[in-house]
């Protein structure tokens, strides 16, 4: 049977349509679904920490040695600042936690894609395989694709990096420090978080796009010298007549 040309065309150019649809998906779903919560957060922590400083600097120094002498107007300040700290905390916790979902959210869109282009690219391939980024890596590579060549692949790691540790640690590792937004200890961790969150984003949208674009080439991109060694290889398995038909086949 000769092979339908018109039915391979028409195949490659659906396979090259869903690995396109694949990069449309939306990055910033959970990112739009929180930003009024996030904002919210925002203002009643700042809000809380104005009245906590304006009251705190009404109320003079209190020790041991002048509890009888505080009034009932400065015990009333000391409760209000007391409730300010909470409120404050309490919005710093529920900040800090929406931001650190938002980053396993991203690593976890990155993570899905990586699998969807598989599935799309190398139908044949099982992807319950790829447990972790290592061994999508591997796998690229088996096809000729570096991805630590692409741009947004370190900030790729450093989102792994710090959605394991959100996960997996109540503490960060001195490994999440290095991390530039990180790095700085005076800063409050919602800051950070959302700092490091503005940054990677986009690059780790131009990664997928760039690991579409590499697939691609490795489907459909075969220079002189790629032919020439697929040739090779047909070469050195077939005898001359098998290759006869195979070369009769393809025309």
């Amino acid at each position: 049977m000769d092979i339908d040309h018109s039915f391979l065309n028409f195949e490659k150019s659906i396979k090259k349509d869903h690995l396109e649809q694949v990069i449309l998906f939306q990055f910033e779903n959970f990112e739009l679904a929180t930003q009024e919560s996030v904002d919210n957060l925002k203002k009643e922590y700042q809000d809380a920490k104005k009245q906590f400083e304006l009251v705190g600097n009404k109320i003079t120094d209190v020790d041991e040695n002048n509890y009888h002498k505080i009034t009932d107007e400065e015990w009333e300040r000391i409760d209000e600042v007391s409730q300010y700290y909470q409120d404050m905390d309490f919005s710093r916790e529920y900040l800090e936690s929406l931001l650190e979902m938002r980053i396993m959210y991203l690593f976890k869109n990155i993570e899905v894609i990586m699998k969807r282009l598989i599935k799309i690219a190398y139908s044949d391939v099982n992807t319950k395989d790829f447990y972790n980024w290592e061994a999508m890596k591997s796998f690229f590579k088996s096809k000729s694709i570096n991805i630590t060549t692409l741009e947004g692949y370190n900030d790729c790691v450093d989102c792994q990096k710090l959605n394991n540790s959100i996960k997996h640690s109540d503490t960060y590792s001195d490994t999440i420090y290095k991390i530039p937004e990180m790095s700085d200890h005076e800063e409050l961790l919602h800051s950070k978080l959302e700092n490091f969150y503005s940054r990677v984003k986009p690059k780790i949208e131009l990664f997928a796009k760039e690991l579409k674009e590499a697939i691609k080439n490795d489907l459909y991109s075969f220079s002189d010298e790629r032919v020439a060694k697929i040739a090779q290889e047909f070469k050195d398995r077939m005898d001359s007549s098998t290759l006869k038909k195979l070369i009769h086949k393809l025309e």
